[in-house]
């Protein structure tokens, strides 16, 4: 049996929910509800992701976006989490599903309600999202298309069994899950789904080879649903260019995060996989020079909403002059590297992509 949307009661439904204080249950801390806001962001972060998870709840206060932002925390360091608590809630979970993707649909275990934002924590946000949140208050599924082709058809028979898929598995088109948007109050059983789907994927299977049925883990987890409960006219496929790979970005103005591609305008910027632009290596990847330049901006300019002092960045993410000579020459550096990389066969791609992860 599929899931089926609920139907509004109105333009807009203001019953609604966003957490605001955590409090101890079982010695975890849990959510209260603050009925005054609908829309709540949020991300999973540890202490690999902490630089990316500041850039992007200060990116989302530069933009406007000024809904609350839940972290949970999968391994950060007590200092990096107390500098979190004091701008968004800080939540742990009593359990560990082997790796932090899977721990995506986590808002189910806080009870969350309203219009929920699952947001990657490498992400930046670069526009105002309120009108992907109203599209997700009228009934719809709000996602990313993958950037690839061989992504977009991605597809397993393998998922309907091993995820208990409760109806039949449909080909059709695979998308991103850096960025869901959705209404529980129109969706009640999603979250709730995404959470026991992902509690079925084969850990070990994640990042391992993209022709494994598991390599994408809580994508597809996702997909798998959208794929055989989810109606696909519930879906809003966000346009394509919203979701902009750092590689293809222009950078238009670095005060207001604007950013386009091929001069459409981009709402936000992800740099998927690893290691990340401000990982050792990191900024070896396509990209990486348009992503750490707003990082920067974003990190140590007077209006972020959570300052961070320069060393705990590496030193080309730094600001002032040693940071700009750096930044500067890597992104030289990689203009010569990355051209070449791209020409390699895909198989040696993908053993490539296999080593960078190991490196970060």
């Amino acid at each position: 049996m599929g899931l089926r949307p609920l139907p509004t009661t109105g333009d807009r439904i203001t019953d609604t929910s966003a957490p605001a204080i955590a409090v101890e249950v079982d010695g975890a801390p849990q959510c209260h509800q603050d009925v005054s806001v609908d829309v709540t962001f949020y991300t999973v972060s540890n202490h690999t992701y902490f630089l990316g998870t500041v850039a992007l709840l200060n990116s989302l206060r530069v933009t406007g976006n000024s809904e609350p932002l839940v972290v949970l925390d999968a391994g950060l360091l007590p200092e990096e989490r107390a500098a979190l608590e004091s701008q968004t809630t800080v939540v742990s979970m009593p359990e560990d599903r082997g790796n932090p993707v899977l721990l995506k649909p986590f808002p189910h275990v806080l009870d969350a309600s309203g219009v929920i934002v699952v947001i990657d924590s490498d992400i930046i946000v670069t526009s105002s999202l309120a009108s992907i949140t109203d599209l997700a208050r009228e009934g719809r599924i709000c996602i990313c298309p993958a950037w690839a082709d061989a992504a977009q058809t991605r597809w397993f028979p393998e998922w309907e069994e091993t995820l208990q898929l409760r109806a039949p598995l449909r080909r059709e088109e695979w998308f991103h899950d850096g960025f869901v948007a959705f209404d529980t109050r129109r969706w009640p059983g999603l979250l709730q789904r995404w959470w026991e789907v992902c509690e079925l994927v084969p850990s070990e299977e994640i990042f391992t080879s993209g022709g494994a049925p598991f390599n994408a883990g809580d994508a597809d987890a996702i997909n798998a649903l959208l794929m055989s409960e989810i109606p696909r006219e519930g879906v809003e496929v966000l346009a394509q260019g919203d979701e902009a790979y750092a590689g293809d970005v222009t950078i238009d103005d670095l005060a207001t995060l604007a950013c386009s591609v091929q001069g459409r305008p981009a709402r936000f910027i992800h740099v998927p996989d690893r290691p990340k632009p401000w990982e050792r290596s990191g900024w070896l990847r396509r990209g990486s020079h348009v992503y750490l330049r707003l990082m920067r901006r974003l990190l140590f300019s007077d209006d972020a909403a959570l300052g961070l002092k320069p060393q705990h960045a590496p030193i080309w993410l730094r600001p002032g002059t040693e940071g700009r000579i750096a930044l500067t020459t890597l992104g030289g550096v990689t203009k010569v590297l990355v051209p070449v990389a791209q020409r390699v066969p895909d198989g040696v791609g993908e053993q490539l992509r296999r080593a960078r992860r190991k490196m970060a």
